[in-house]
C-alpha cells in the first residue's frame, strides 16, 4: 500500500497491539470520521506515525460479546513509532475513542500507551490494562513485550 498509507504490510519495527473485548450489550462500529493521512481511503482509524500492520487494523465492527486484536508498528527502514487513534460508534449513541503511543525516546516509564475512553454512553464503561496478547506473538509478530501489548475491556455499567 506504500508509505502514504495507514495499513502497510511489511516488518513491524517498534510493534505495539491490543486485543479488545466486547462483553458489553452494545455493538461497535467504526466511525464514519475520515481518516486524516494522505490515503483517506478508511474511516475510523489514522496513524499519525507509522502504521497498522495489514490484516490486523481495526475491525470494522465488534458484536456484542466480541472481541477483536489490532496490530501497529514503524516501518521498514524508519526510524518512527506507532502513534494514532481509532474511533468506534456504540450502538445506540457515543463512541469508544482509542489512542496510542509508542515514543521510545521518552523515559522507560512514559514510553508506551494506549488509552481507551468512552463519550456520550453512561451505559459503558471501558478499562485497560497492559496484558501479554499470546495469539498474537504466535502469529510471527515483533515486540513480544508485554509493556506494548493491552487489553481493552469493554462492559455493561
Amino acid at each position: 500500500m506504500g508509505n502514504n498509507c495507514c495499513v502497510a504490510d511489511g516488518a513491524n519495527p517498534h510493534s505495539m497491539g491490543y486485543y479488545l473485548i466486547n462483553k458489553s450489550s452494545k455493538r461497535l462500529t467504526l466511525s464514519e470520521v475520515q481518516c486524516d493521512q494522505k490515503c483517506q481511503k478508511h474511516f475510523g482509524f489514522s496513524v499519525h506515525r507509522g502504521k497498522y500492520k495489514e490484516g490486523w487494523e481495526p475491525t470494522q465492527s465488534i458484536d456484542a460479546g466480541g472481541n477483536s486484536k489490532c496490530w501497529m508498528s514503524g516501518r521498514a527502514g524508519a526510524a518512527i513509532t506507532p502513534a494514532g487513534w481509532i474511533i468506534y460508534n456504540i450502538e445506540g449513541g457515543g463512541t469508544l475513542n482509542i489512542e496510542f503511543d509508542y515514543d521510545e525516546w521518552m523515559d522507560l516509564e512514559n514510553q508506551f500507551f494506549l488509552k481507551a475512553t468512552i463519550f456520550r454512553c453512561a451505559t459503558l464503561k471501558v478499562s485497560v490494562k497492559q496484558k501479554n496478547i499470546e495469539a498474537v506473538i504466535s502469529n510471527g509478530f515483533e515486540g513480544s513485550d508485554v509493556k506494548r501489548q493491552f487489553e481493552i475491556l469493554i462492559s455493561d455499567e
